[in-house]
């Protein structure tokens, strides 16, 4: 009994460590990442999620996991509040040295002001880890949501140095 409970926790622990920092996107780029991504989700969430890409000039890699994470936490934010959303839709776009990642869904959307006024100043750790992320990047988050609007995320970086 011991040996599975150890077995599990290893496997859990393994998974973990894979969704923090996929091999695939240390193989083939962000692209490759999020499409994976992509379809991790819908085959596992009752969640359609549309990926649209127009990205050609790889960034660098702390740049990319970056982004790939901000994407996986706004993902799982979707899952876990866009209460009656049926599709979210993710865009990575490129445009000379401008990237851009967008997260929409169509579910309930939520008040932001009231949000922030009343986030603890323990919880909201995934919000936060967003907001850290795209400091580190030194890049532009735009959010817009209200009731019954869904939520859109944006985030963009203008990027003069390429990988």
């Amino acid at each position: 009994m011991v040996k599975d409970i150890l077995a599990n926790a290893v496997h859990d622990v393994r998974g973990l460590s894979h969704s923090l920092y996929p091999a695939v996107l240390d193989r083939f780029g962000l692209a490759e990442a999020l499409q994976h991504l992509a379809d991790v989700c819908n085959e596992t969430s009752t969640l359609e999620v549309a990926l649209v890409i127009d990205y050609q000039q790889p960034l660098a890699l702390a740049q990319e996991l970056a982004l790939y994470r901000i994407c996986q936490e706004l993902l799982h934010n979707a899952q876990k509040h866009a209460q009656g959303a049926t599709l979210v839709r993710v865009q990575l776009q490129q445009c000379g040295t401008r990237v851009a990642l967008t997260v929409e869904d169509d579910g309930c959307g939520f008040d932001i002001g009231a949000l922030e006024a009343s986030r603890p100043a323990s919880g909201g750790a995934g919000l936060r880890s967003i907001e850290v992320r795209v400091q580190m990047l030194h890049a532009r988050l735009k959010q817009h949501s209200a009731p019954g609007e869904g939520t859109r995320t944006l985030v963009e970086i203008e990027n003069t140095s390429f990988a």
